[in-house]
């Protein structure tokens, strides 16, 4: 029976949404070696696994022991019973398991919200990457009747809207940009999301009929198409935070080496759900939610939103914006990395508007204004450049 208890207990703990990271692998582990070995588990596979699973445990349950494995029937009844448990769990929870496994998965190996690659790509539900710093303009795939075709640094899906009923969940693609690099999605329900340097969105092809469910690290500035009934929701990828929309115009960042989350409302309503709090916290306009995910607190304060967003339209912002704080969105915006060797940089702030501005223009206002001195050297690492700053 403990063997019963387990598997009952870990499939609830997804449900819910309540299971570590190990065990949501554990769960995709235990659905492959039903009938599988040593293949990935991908989202297709994932279907077609869980079909012949519940027919392999039926099999399973209905063959006669043979006579030489006599010994074994004590082992045999709690494994029925764990079977039989599974069979109901898989047809109740693999709905609600493909849909959290989609919108999850994608940050815990490669896609790793920590990590951030050297070259923006647009991750297939097939598992294939269109580079697009080298993808032509025009259609460069076609996914469950949606043609995806890149404009620029736009990428925009044409075909299929509207929501997707029955057992099946929609598959997920990944919008993933390296620093220096943004770019601009048009989803099929005709919601538009501006991603910034150093940023990934997880998204479905086709939303499902009760909520618009997205998933996201960095920071992305978000025009949602309002449909009522059929809230749009983000989720903080594994820092307990969701944002929930009808529709609106926000702003989040939320990169994961920073401990605060900030969420600006532009126009509309926003409602903060915050694992922890037990109500939401509902913005206006022009007000900015700042969660420090380390320390529990959360401040709202009313901003001048052009700050907060400028950077769509490729334009630095700074006002009295803490060095720590503005050295870490230049390294995002340039593709450098800032090599900091006296700490008494970190006591100033710097206040400037950056618009089309070279690196050693910022370099040089920064010098001027902060007597921050700086050297620019290269380092060659096979194919891939770093540009380091050193600044005392």
């Amino acid at each position: 029976m403990g063997e019963k208890r387990n598997i009952k207990t870990l499939f609830e703990r997804y449900r819910r949404g309540t299971a570590t990271a190990e065990e949501k692998h554990n769960i995709a582990a235990w659905l492959q070696q039903l009938d599988a070995q040593d293949q990935s588990v991908t989202d297709d596979r994932v279907r077609q696994q869980a079909v012949r699973s519940k027919a392999i445990l039926r099999q399973r349950l209905t063959a006669s022991p043979q006579p030489a494995k006599v010994r074994k029937l004590k082992y045999w009844i709690p494994w029925a019973a764990a079977a039989c448990l599974c069979i109901g769990l898989l047809t109740t929870l693999l709905p609600d398991y493909l849909e959290r496994k989609q919108s999850s998965s994608l940050f815990d190996t490669e896609l790793s919200a920590s990590i951030i690659p050297s070259r923006s790509f647009l991750l297939l539900s097939n598992g294939r990457k269109v580079y697009l710093d080298t993808a032509k303009e025009g259609i460069v795939a076609t996914d469950r009747g949606n043609s995806i075709r890149i404009l620029g640094n736009e990428i925009r899906y044409e075909g299929k809207a509207g929501f997707l009923t029955g057992m099946l969940h929609p598959v997920q693609h990944t919008l993933v940009t390296a620093k220096g690099q943004q770019y601009h999605v048009v989803l099929p329900d005709s919601t538009r999301i501006w991603l910034n340097a150093g940023s990934r969105l997880s998204y479905p092809l086709v939303f499902s009929k009760n909520t618009r469910l997205t998933e996201m690290a960095g920071e992305a500035y978000f025009e949602v198409k309002r449909a009522e009934k059929w809230p749009f929701i983000v989720n903080i990828a594994d820092r307990g935070f969701a944002v929930r929309v009808l529709g609106t115009a926000f702003n989040v960042s939320a990169y994961t080496q920073e401990k605060a989350i900030k969420t600006t409302l532009v126009s509309g309503r926003v409602e903060l759900d915050i694992k922890g709090k037990a109500k939401t916290v509902v913005l206006k306009p022009a007000q900015k939610a700042t969660y420090d995910a380390q320390d529990k607190i959360l401040q709202v304060a009313t901003v001048n939103t052009n700050l907060e967003t400028d950077w769509i339209s490729n334009r630095l912002v700074f006002r009295e914006t803490p060095m720590a704080e503005a050295l870490k969105r230049l390294e995002y915006f340039y593709n450098i990395k800032f090599d900091v060797r006296s700490k008494h940089i970190y006591k100033y702030t710097l206040t400037g508007t950056f618009d089309g501005k070279s690196l050693t223009r910022v370099l040089d206002y920064m010098r001027l204004s902060s007597e921050i001195q700086y050297t620019i050297t290269h380092e060659q690492e096979g194919s891939h450049k770093t540009t380091i700053v050193s600044i005392k």
